[in-house]
């Protein structure tokens, strides 16, 4: 799936805010038989994509669900299958059942999407109740989230990533897109108190949802400006490497969250995380083995978690069991989701 559109359009700012949805690098997430078919502001290619769909006859529509930009696409995809093959079932990979920070619109367009499911995979027990309470009849299937090994962990070493970002020192990071429910405003609010007892460089990478003003003020405010980098840009595959490799620790304060892609790509790189106690991060996270849990909200907790990951020097054993246990998630139980569904009987009223 693409889009040929300027995302700075006024147009659809509102359903998606960001920039680009498009990875031009040359380390792009393509499967080598994989077409992609769909024009994202072009109707006419979803006409395309379901003749197809149709001529490669399948059993199985798999569609991931993550903001409510797609659910026109998606409503159109599975209804148009469904017409010509009655007997293909539609499961949807829920990254997030209910979109954060999402209204009235957002919950009514993420109903009418999902409602055309025969089953569904969700990577947290948050998103399986979130999803039964709206579907109580529902077939779903809770997986943990792969993690991406997309990188070689040994490919770029710290010494030279640094270099190459110009940094040096310690380095925590934060990566992803920047969004309230985030907490980068929390992260930033403890570091004063962690840099009277580590120096340390702080670098929020990722596209901020609503600009940088509001955390450049911030910065000003507590003294900051010289302490923390803000990259205001979506990051290239391959660029993304080099950041992980740089940090020592990533660091996710979120105030609320049900998984975290941001977590399973920190593990594939071999990089250890200090992060909020929510959603699925509890579970994946186990506290002082693979990374440090901390009270959602809280700036004087996770100020004292990065100062205890320094002072007792916890980088290197924590790291290690990262990658031990990372050797042992992978994408099969996705797979292994998926066919279960395939085998669950037909819901036998409306769909749910």
């Amino acid at each position: 799936m693409g889009n040929q559109y300027d995302w700075q359009s006024a147009s659809i700012a509102w359903l998606y805010p960001g920039e680009n949805d498009r990875d031009e690098s040359n380390l792009a997430l393509k499967e080598e038989d994989a077409h992609p078919t769909i024009d994202s502001l072009n109707p006419f290619s979803l006409l395309s994509t379901v003749k197809a769909m149709v001529a490669f006859e399948p059993d199985l529509l798999v569609l991931p669900w993550w903001v409510m930009f797609w659910a026109p696409h998606f409503i159109w995809l599975a209804k148009a299958l469904k017409r010509h093959r009655p007997d293909c079932r539609v499961v949807f990979i829920c990254h997030n059942v209910r979109a954060h920070d999402s209204g009235a619109v957002s919950r009514m367009l993420t109903h009418w999407t999902l409602r055309n499911g025969d089953g569904f995979v969700v990577q947290s027990s948050r998103d399986r109740e979130q999803l039964l309470s709206m579907f109580p009849a529902a077939h779903v299937q809770q997986v943990r989230h792969p993690v991406y090994r997309l990188y070689d962990q040994h490919a770029v070493d710290r010494d030279a990533a640094r270099r190459a970002l110009n940094l040096k020192g310690n380095v925590a990071l934060f990566f992803g897109f920047v969004r309230p429910y985030k907490g980068v405003n929390i992260l930033l609010e403890a570091l004063p108190a962690v840099l009277q007892e580590v120096e340390l460089e702080t670098v929020v990478v990722g596209e901020f949802w609503g600009g940088t003003d509001t955390y450049r003020e911030t910065l000003r405010r507590l003294g900051l400006l010289d302490r923390v980098r803000l990259v205001d840009r979506y990051i290239p595959h391959d660029e993304v490497k080099y950041w992980f490799a740089a940090c020592d620790v990533v660091v996710l304060p979120y105030l609320e969250a049900t998984g975290s892609g941001v977590l399973k790509l920190a593990y594939g790189c071999g990089r250890t995380a200090i992060a909020s106690n929510v959603g699925s991060l509890g579970e994946e996270i186990v506290d002082s083995e693979t990374g440090l849990l901390v009270t959602p909200g809280d700036a004087a907790e996770l100020a004292a978690a990065l100062i205890r990951f320094y002072r007792e020097g916890l980088r290197d054993g924590l790291e290690s069991e990262v990658i031990r246990r990372g050797r042992h998630s992978g994408w099969s139980e996705v797979v292994t989701a998926l066919e279960r569904l395939c085998q669950q009987p037909r819901v036998a009223a409306e769909r749910p």
